[in-house]
């Protein structure tokens, strides 16, 4: 039916350009050249301005316009949607924030320090459970330098392979310091020998807010 459909188009179209363009040849002859092609510019013109009109009624709609062969999305002239995105990211602490990791196996001592963005991050420990991982981070805010938003964008991979997810969030601050607990899940694989923590940017999921804080504030931790 859709192609049915579509080929029942492409014939009007190609009746509605003839039809067109024999009323020009008999512009021509009848009123002279001049006429003519001033009709001529006309259709193309009311042509353009058409096609152009359909696209801009058509950007938020999300759908794909197709003309000639050409495809056009309304959707790739648009960044991804903050709302949806900070909803997104919500559920993703919540969701990990809430799993009960088991017990804790091992603490691995890190002390690690690094800087960005007027910021000095030092990666504390890692606290490996049965079923998934802690980080504690303490944050130093520079003279002079807003208090960062209290969550934060965590990313984290091992030599191994994991995928994992993440949660932090602050927990606890002063004027110029603030602490920050994260959450991983799953837990590490015996396998891993060494961890790769990032984190991205503190960001409030909560409009309006302050506008994120962009790093990367990365820390390499050794699992003996």
């Amino acid at each position: 039916m859709n192609r049915i459909g579509g080929i029942a188009i492409q014939i009007s179209a190609l009746a509605f350009v003839a039809i067109v363009l024999v009323t020009i040849g008999l512009l021509i002859g009848g009123y002279g050249l001049p006429t003519g092609l001033g009709a001529l510019v006309g259709f193309i013109v009311g042509s353009l301005a058409g096609l152009v009109g359909v696209l801009w009624l058509s950007r938020g709609s999300g759908r794909t316009v197709s003309v000639g062969g050409l495809h056009w999305n309304s959707q790739s002239s648009r960044s991804v949607d903050p709302d949806l995105e900070r909803m997104a990211l919500m559920r993703e602490l919540t969701e990990v924030a809430g799993v009960d990791l088991g017990r804790v196996r091992r603490i691995v001592p890190v002390t690690e320090t690094t800087k960005a963005a007027d910021l000095t991050l030092q990666l504390i420990d890692v606290e490996l459970h049965d079923a998934g991982l802690t980080i504690n981070f303490d944050v130093e805010i520079g003279i002079g330098t807003l208090h960062p938003p209290h969550m934060a964008r965590l990313s984290m991979t091992d030599d191994a392979g994991t995928a994992y997810r993440t949660s932090v969030q602050g927990n606890g601050s002063g004027p110029s310091r603030m602490r920050l607990f994260g959450v991983a899940i799953p837990a590490v694989p015996p396998s891993a020998r060494r961890l790769t923590v990032r984190l991205d940017e503190f960001l409030d999921p909560f409009p309006p807010g302050p506008e994120p804080v962009v790093g990367p504030w990365t820390f390499e931790v050794d699992l003996p």
